[in-house]
């Protein structure tokens, strides 16, 4: 019995160290893979930290060998900083648009990929992204949570977890609605939960 238990961990070890050396073998696949995608090509990350998402996401993809940049336009409480921190809720009114306008501009020929966050581009009204199209540029899309759905979705979720039944709100707000249509036109790629059209997951 003793014998018979010993070769079938035996068995389990072989099959493990197969499996892993194969899991290993795509791994390294996928790298290559994902590497060759990417070779040569610079990668803007903007233009709202959210819980740290752009410096981690910037930072794998530099251990990756892949030339990723994070800007960050608001600062906020929590002082998550990126490669560029433009700082824009520190400076007048009238002085914000100019320095959104100074920075797009410096960026939208110098990069190849632009991954937008929090459901905002390079400009508050989205005007650079038939810029990018036309510049044949690759655009993405991530979706954090009240960017994707309104807040009175997410009350609606916290209500039913502690047990009460509200009525079912819209998912959407039109603010919502109209950015995600914008945003549908152009963009490659939608990362998000739920709610976005065309997303994954």
């Amino acid at each position: 019995e003793i014998l018979l238990l010993l070769r079938e961990a035996q068995d389990d070890t072989d099959n493990k160290a197969e499996t892993n050396a194969y899991q290993t073998s795509l791994s390294s696949r996928n790298k290559a893979n994902h590497q060759d995608v990417l070779s040569g090509k610079k990668i803007l990350h903007a233009p709202f930290e959210i819980a740290g998402n752009m410096a981690m996401i910037t930072k794998y993809l530099r251990l990756n060998n892949v030339n990723a940049t994070c800007a960050n336009y608001y600062d906020s409480w929590l002082e998550y900083k990126c490669d560029i921190n433009l700082d824009v809720n520190t400076l007048p009114e009238s002085k914000r648009i100019n320095a959104i306008d100074n920075f797009a501009k410096s960026v939208i020929d110098k990069y190849d990929v632009f991954h937008f966050h929090f459901s905002h581009s390079l400009y508050p009204d989205f005007r650079d992204l038939e810029v990018l199209r036309e510049k044949d540029k690759k655009i993405l899309f991530s979706f954090w949570g009240s960017d994707e759905c309104g807040a009175e979705w997410i009350y609606y979720q916290q209500a039913r977890f502690l047990g009460y039944r509200p009525p079912k709100p819209y998912f959407l707000t039109l603010r919502h609605y109209h950015a995600h249509k914008i945003i549908n036109l152009y963009a490659d790629v939608m990362f998000g939960t739920r709610g976005i059209p065309r997303g994954i997951s």
